[in-house]
Formats: C-alpha cells, sequence, structure tokens
C-alpha cells in the first residue's frame, strides 16, 4: 500500500500524457518491489503458519486451511499488481466500483452457500475467489484500455502497441 501511494501521482501523470512506455516501466517496477515484499511473507506464513496461530491457543490450529486459502487469493491479489490504483489514476472509477461490487455479490454467494457445508473454510474459499475474480477482470480491464501489464509477469511482456 505504501508503494502504490507512493507513486500514485506519477502512474496518473504517465497515462494522462499517454507515455506508456514511462508507464509500463513504471507499473514493471512497482509490481516487482511489491511482489519481492510479499512473496516471502506469503512464504513464510505458509511453511510458520501452524506454528503462529498456535500462539494464539490450540483453539486456532484449525485455521490454518482457512489461512492457505486467505493466502492464495492474496498471491493472486499481489500477482496482478496495483490494478485497483490504476483503475482510478485512469478515471475508471465508475468501472472499478462495478468490478468491486460484483467481487462482493460473489463473495456473499459462495461464502454463505459454502459455509453451510465447510464452515469457514468455505468462507476463506469465497473470500480468496472473490479476489482473484476482481484481480483478473480489473487486469484485464486495464491491459485493454491502457495496454500495460501490471502483474509481475509483465517482465516477460513488451508495452502493447
Amino acid at each position: 500500500m505504501a508503494i502504490n501511494k507512493s507513486v500514485m501521482v506519477q502512474l496518473s501523470d504517465h497515462i494522462q500524457s499517454g507515455d506508456k512506455e514511462a508507464l509500463q516501466a513504471m507499473v514493471k517496477k512497482c509490481s516487482v518491489v511489491i511482489a519481492a515484499v510479499c512473496f516471502p511473507v506469503v512464504v513464510l506464513l505458509l511453511v510458520f503458519g501452524h506454528f503462529i496461530l498456535g500462539l494464539y491457543g490450540a483453539g486456532f490450529l484449525g485455521a490454518y486451511t482457512s489461512l492457505v486459502i486467505l493466502l492464495c487469493g492474496a498471491i493472486v491479489n499481489v500477482s496482478m499488481g496495483s490494478v485497483g490504483i490504476m483503475m482510478v489514476m485512469a478515471h475508471c472509477e465508475k468501472k472499478s466500483v462495478r468490478i468491486v461490487l460484483l467481487s462482493l455479490v460473489f463473495n456473499l454467494i459462495v461464502g454463505c452457500l459454502l459455509s453451510q457445508k465447510y464452515g469457514a473454510v468455505g468462507v476463506s474459499v469465497g473470500v480468496a475467489v472473490s479476489i482473484i475474480i476482481q484481480n483478473i477482470i480489473m487486469w484485464a480491464y486495464i491491459k485493454k484500455k491502457l495496454g500495460i501489464n501490471a502483474s509481475v509477469f509483465c517482465l516477460a511482456t513488451e508495452v502493447s502497441k
């Protein structure tokens, strides 16, 4: 979040000027830095999550499965890059709100349906899948509208012309 806030003005300037090369370079740098910070934390939580949850008491040990599911959503969230910020900077707030609301409705429906049979794990699946859907839709919209690949996978692609 701090990284996104520190570059918001520059992202907006590049979007408004139409400088795709500078925008892609900045997005690539942000995506790499965010991933470099977040992925090790995810790995630590995957490896030591059971132990960390145990520090809060034996009742929390059962939450490890939910933690792993939520971490899957977090990995996709980080992997897609700063798409939410880019949507706002590109003046696509209304589209962004619609995507978030779609994700929210999906989250509520899936969470309610799965929680009846699977409890917290079902709710975790709903949350993770809604995060994934939201990020993929926003990523695709930014790719189409700006021709920019905001994901960490932009390292392997060129700026769309």
